[in-house]
């Protein structure tokens, strides 16, 4: 009688070391412009609101919604400089939102900054390779959303 287990994937960042710097000045590439006007569209409400904080303390105005049906609706309503679109929310999925904006706003769709907590699986790889969009794997580190907001 063979037994039943459990399997655990963890995803750790992979952090190199940083130089210690004698410049004081800001780095470039780490600051990103000012006064974007954002959508957050995530249904995990710490995710959301830490993105959030953290974007409205580096000088941007954030919208948040908690669905892609919301993110649809905001996007009719409004327009944004940049979008961090959730690939897994409850009633419609990041991949949907995204797919409706390629064909009817691809001004949108080249917006989009994709969060998600799956890289494990290859056919959302695929999808988010394939879109040619950036994307942060959650839990992320803050200075990955400067970056991939700085693209």
């Amino acid at each position: 009688m063979a037994s039943a287990g459990a399997r655990f994937c963890v995803d750790l960042p992979l952090v190199a070391s940083r130089p210690a710097s004698t410049s004081t000045a800001p780095d470039s590439e780490a600051a990103p412009a000012t006064n974007l006007h954002i959508l957050v569209a995530d249904d995990e409400s710490a995710i959301r609101l830490a993105l959030s904080r953290f974007l409205e303390k580096s000088g941007h105005t954030v919208v948040m919604v908690d669905s892609g049906s919301k993110a649809l609706e905001a996007a009719r309503e409004g327009m944004f400089d940049a979008i961090f679109l959730d690939i897994r929310m409850p009633d419609i999925s990041g991949q949907t939102v995204f797919r409706q904006w390629q064909s009817k706003r691809p001004d949108l769709a080249e917006r989009v900054i994709f969060l998600t907590g799956d890289i494990v699986s290859e056919d959302l790889f695929q999808f988010l390779t394939g879109t040619g969009r950036p994307f942060v794997a959650k839990p992320f580190d803050l200075d990955v959303i400067l970056q991939a907001l700085n693209r």
